[in-house]
């Protein structure tokens, strides 16, 4: 996985995962690295939201990002 942005934003998602270590007999890998694995899996999650969000000349992303802002008036 590529992943670009900062593992440390402010917006949160949870991962389960369960990582195998496949160097070490398919034992569980350390927590190190499980938490590593999901900073990247979110900062891949938040950085594709980020993308569709953004306001450009796709119509479907103006649509949604002007129902949202529209909706954060009320």
């Amino acid at each position: 996985m590529v992943a670009r942005g900062s593992p440390t934003s402010n917006n949160t998602v949870d991962v389960n995962t369960k990582i195998i270590n496949q160097s070490a007999n398919n034992r569980i890998d350390t927590t190190q690295g499980i938490d590593f694995t999901k900073k990247l899996i979110a900062t891949g999650l938040t950085n594709a939201i980020d993308v569709m969000m953004a306001p450009s000349n796709n119509t479907i992303a103006n649509i949604v990002h002007n129902t949202l802002h529209n909706s954060n008036k009320s």
